[in-house]
């Protein structure tokens, strides 16, 4: 694989904080419905003498609003995602733990900083505008930060890396470093969150641990 990646650990007081990635997302075309077409009947021969009277038209009810269609975009993205949750969790009960419980505001939290960090230009747990952890699980949330951990990863290249690999790279950069390993061995956090972002040659994951 080519490319370069940064993990990145601090602990302060109850948070500890580590590196993520992101991939690239793109949104394939979406296809309109095909136009829906009405076929008159046609005058018989027969009835040239006498014409028949015109067919009582049938009332057309109103179209239904078509549903929303899905966000094919994020088709990548959620399966990084989903790959990160399995191999965090498989740390986990190779250490005797049980596994993390997926946590959609934890989630949306991490891939906030994820898609910040890609947007901006930075890797930190606090952004340029001083936000920290805390604060972001407190607004994706609605609930006061307790003990929670953070892992952040980064990686860029000029080749696209495959999606799979890059997440058993980053898993195992933590798991070699004390301060992220801490953050997913630790038996205290029951969910996790977990966020990435992505462009062309470059990734970034988060991963937000909470008890």
């Amino acid at each position: 694989m080519s490319g370069n990646a940064r993990v990145v650990a601090a602990v302060g007081g109850a948070v500890v904080l580590v590196a993520i990635v992101v991939l690239n997302r793109c949104s394939p075309p979406v296809n309109s419905p095909p136009a829906r077409s009405i076929e008159l009947p046609t005058e018989s021969p027969a009835s040239s003498a006498t014409p028949a009277p015109p067919p009582t038209p049938t009332p057309v009810p109103p179209s239904l609003p078509e549903p929303p269609a899905a966000d094919a975009s994020r088709g990548p993205i959620d399966e990084l995602e989903q790959w990160l949750v399995d191999l965090t969790n498989e740390q986990r009960t190779r250490a005797a733990l049980r596994p993390l419980d997926r946590e959609a505001g934890l989630s949306a939290a991490a891939r906030s900083h994820s898609e910040d960090m890609l947007r901006r230009g930075f890797f930190d747990h606090v952004n340029p505008d001083r936000q920290s952890p805390a604060d972001r699980v407190a607004r994706y949330t609605g609930q006061p930060a307790g003990a929670i951990g953070e892992n952040i990863w980064s990686w860029s290249g000029s080749i696209p890396p495959d999606a799979r690999a890059l997440v058993e790279q980053a898993v195992a950069e933590w798991m070699a470093s004390p301060a992220h390993r801490v953050n997913i061995l630790r038996p205290g956090y029951t969910r996790l969150g977990v966020g990435a972002a992505a462009s062309a040659s470059e990734v970034r994951l988060t991963e937000l641990f909470m008890e």
